[in-house]
């Protein structure tokens, strides 16, 4: 286990931007016994300022941006990645497939089946009618979503020209930021998740292949048009992304 440093690796995970190997990256590196979590729901309220912080990195999907209760002299190095809407929009719907799949009760969006749950119904219907489809990101970075990803229950949110520029400026604060790019194959975007996990101090584990989703779509057989129209600040954020990505 790495050594106490006056910085601690703070990995925000955006939902479906290849969180899951960093998230395991930094478990091997630090412990899960050193590591504060914020998964779960209950972690999504403000830290009160007299927590005592006794870890080594913190991660996850409710990670607040006010940081002030850790340890004096230790530093946030505050991480995150964005990626392209087009093929994170195709992971969100196949990952939607498959939880569906597993449980009785449907995650991350309750659009992906049809009301008799026989087959998931049109990605392009979904696109039109799924409140998680559009400007997800820019939501999530601005608090915008409710809870940040409370995504089985069917809450409204809303984004506007500030809820851009809150989550802009999140990424000009970010101390590390990777624009995920798989338009270079796969190689190429598993080398960028090296890079991104060595500045954070960890190292890549050997597969990036968790929540392993049915392909029922790819960015190869749908509208990269409709998509687009649907996520314009978040493409404006991937592109702000990628002036200051790692690699």
């Amino acid at each position: 286990m790495p050594e106490t440093r006056s910085t601690c690796p703070v990995f925000y995970h955006v939902p479906k931007c290849a969180g899951s190997a960093v998230a395991k990256s930094i478990e091997d590196a630090f412990g899960a016994a050193n590591i504060l979590r914020c998964y779960a729901e209950q972690t999504i309220d403000p830290i009160p300022d007299e927590f005592e912080f006794h870890g080594k990195a913190i991660m996850g999907h409710y990670v607040p941006w006010n940081l002030t209760w850790l340890p004096e002299g230790v530093k946030p190095l505050r991480a995150l990645i964005i990626r392209h809407p087009v093929p994170r929009t195709c992971s969100l719907y196949n990952f939607g497939v498959l939880r569906s799949q597993q449980s009785a009760v449907p995650c991350m969006d309750t659009t992906v089946y049809d009301e008799e749950r026989v087959q998931p119904i049109p990605f392009a219907e979904w696109l039109d009618r799924s409140l998680y489809a559009s400007e997800s990101m820019t939501a999530y970075l601005a608090d915008r979503l409710p809870n940040r990803w409370r995504c089985w229950r069917q809450e409204p949110y809303a984004v506007s020209g500030a809820s851009l520029a809150k989550a802009m400026q999140i990424i000009a604060e970010a101390d590390i930021v990777l624009a995920l790019d798989e338009t270079r194959g796969r190689e190429h975007s598993r080398g960028q998740i090296a890079a991104f996990c060595a500045a954070l101090g960890v190292t890549q584990p050997a597969t990036t292949d968790y929540h392993v989703s049915p392909k029922v779509v790819d960015p190869g057989n749908v509208d990269h048009a409709a998509i687009l129209a649907s996520n314009m600040f978040d493409m404006m954020l991937y592109e702000a992304a990628s002036a200051r990505s790692v690699a």
